[in-house]
């Protein structure tokens, strides 16, 4: 698990055979980072990272389900 960090903002663009290169645990817990993938080349987020909000939309205390349905469907996301 990481240490606690400030909340930041970063913007990834999705690679459409890869995805974003990251898998999440629940509550939006980053919990992989693909080392080839666009989350790895931005460096930005680590395993233990919490995504809060993807595109402004608040995802924090939304089902799981529903984030993963959103996620999916985004070809850019900005987080926080």
């Amino acid at each position: 698990m990481s240490p606690k960090r400030d909340a930041q903002q970063m913007t990834l663009i999705r690679d459409r055979a890869k995805g974003y290169g990251f898998s999440l645990a629940h509550h939006l817990y980053i919990k992989e980072i693909d080392d080839k993938g666009v989350a790895a080349n931005d460096g930005g987020i680590r395993p233990g990272d919490v995504l809060l909000k993807v595109n402004f939309t608040l995802l924090f205390f939304s089902l799981f389900g529903f984030q993963l349905n959103f996620l999916g469907l985004s070809k850019t996301f900005v987080l926080f």
